[in-house]
């Protein structure tokens, strides 16, 4: 468990502790649980939306923004779950029975009841969407841009719900109330402020390559990104239909002059990308983000990339030097040869030192990333190596189980989780 996930169980249980260790004296048992679920669902929906702000001072405790992403992806799929049980859960108050809002006395007159159906059933059409990934990235996004919106009704909901569901006096209530303020300041500070951190680039080159395409960008007023091989950064460009920020694997050294990235044709995007972006335009560029970090690692290295996974790697090739003294192997794993991209600048960089080995393997020919491929590979133990895995989840999946059946911690296997929906 990382530290970030360790966080969010924390306020769990805390706010658990609250809510049951000093409930109202209006309470029902029925209501307890009830609006327990519900606290519990308004408390990671905050978490999320915390999240999708991506602060870079929470990635680390995460183990880098992938991995904030996954928590985000399961957060949505257990705010759905506990609204559910939070809707039938809940005790259905007569008019007459029920007590004024706290604090809301003015606004007795406005029914929770409504605002909360409405907002359940707006918010289970934006996790149902956001699990969806049939459906196009610039319709995806935009239930995301609105769910800081959705928990502000959310927070209407519970402020105006009668006194036997929502004591804001209580300290679970309270507890509550700040957590609002700090969804709805996250969700701000996403729409207007998380942007200002972006640098300015000029897209120079569109280089067009078999399957995949190359982006070349160079500073604009002489700020660059400060970043180290294997992370990633948010390209935003501005040309009509490419406006949208999509997160791209930085492959130039950090030492280079110009800014690369290199990107595979998989969908919609990336192939529009190769068939329609033009140069010359400007690009905000966000981070860098990422925790795939190969430079302060153990003195042997097995790295292993599935098709467009050679992405980071590539970054990390081209900062080496003669004077590099990691035993490093290389499993590149592609279905045919001509897949393979920038072999040539991998083979002339590995052949150059005694302390490098680049093992090519051709699904066609029936040679894969298996535990044997890395044994017949390196020349030190299976426990005496750090792995760094990048490509196919079932392959990153599959070897990284069989390794730590072989000996192999799990603090020694790096992996980078690149699905971002």
């Amino acid at each position: 468990m990382s530290k970030g996930t360790l966080y969010i169980f924390i306020s769990l249980v805390v706010f658990g502790f609250l809510h049951f260790g000093a409930p109202s004296d209006n309470v029902t048992s029925r209501a307890l649980i009830g609006t327990f679920l519900g606290g519990v669902a308004y408390l990671l929906l905050a978490w999320a939306i915390v999240l999708a702000a991506r602060p870079k001072w929470l990635e680390s405790s995460f183990g880098g923004l992938d991995r904030m992403y996954q928590n985000h992806k399961f957060i949505g799929v257990a705010v759905l779950l506990l609204m559910l049980a939070h809707f039938f859960a809940i005790p259905k108050l007569e008019l007459v029975d029920r007590l004024p809002a706290e604090g809301f006395a003015k606004w007795a007159d406005v029914p929770a009841g409504p605002v909360g159906m409405i907002s359940m059933i707006l918010l289970i059409l934006m996790i149902v969407i956001s699990l969806n990934r049939k459906i196009p990235y610039h319709i995806w996004i935009k239930p995301h841009q609105l769910m800081g919106v959705l928990f502000a009704m959310i927070t209407f909901h519970f402020l105006l719900s009668p006194t036997q569901l929502y004591d804001g006096k209580s300290a679970s209530g309270i507890f509550l109330f700040f957590v609002g303020i700090i969804g709805i300041v996250a969700y701000i500070y996403r729409q207007i402020a998380r942007n200002r951190g972006a640098i300015t680039y000029q897209l120079d080159e569109v280089n067009r390559l078999e399957r995949a395409t190359e982006l070349v960008f160079s500073s604009v007023d002489g700020k660059k990104l400060d970043f180290k091989s294997g992370q990633f950064g948010f390209i935003k460009l501005n040309q009509k239909g490419f406006r949208e920020a999509h997160p791209f694997t930085i492959s130039s050294a950090p030492s280079n002059e110009k800014l690369h990235f290199t990107t595979k044709v998989l969908g919609d995007y990336t192939r529009k990308i190769r068939d329609e972006l033009k140069s010359g335009c400007s690009a905000k560029i966000e981070g860098p983000y990422g925790r795939f970090d190969m430079e302060t690692k153990n003195r042997n290295q097995v790295w292993v990339a599935g098709g467009v996974g050679i992405t980071p790697f590539l970054s990390a090739m081209r900062e080496m030097d003669m004077n590099d003294d990691r035993n490093i192997t290389l499993l590149y794993c592609v279905q045919e040869v001509d897949q393979a991209f920038f072999l040539k600048e991998f083979e002339k960089k590995f052949n150059k030192a005694e302390n490098r080995n680049l093992v090519l393997l051709q699904s066609c020919n029936k040679e894969f990333a298996t535990l044997e491929a890395i044994k017949g590979a390196i020349d030190f133990e299976l426990a005496d190596a750090e792995y760094f895995l990048c490509g196919p989840k079932l392959m990153i999946k599959g070897l990284s189980e069989v390794l730590k059946k072989s000996g192999v911690k799990a603090k020694q296997l790096h992996h980078e989780a690149f699905e971002f929906r």
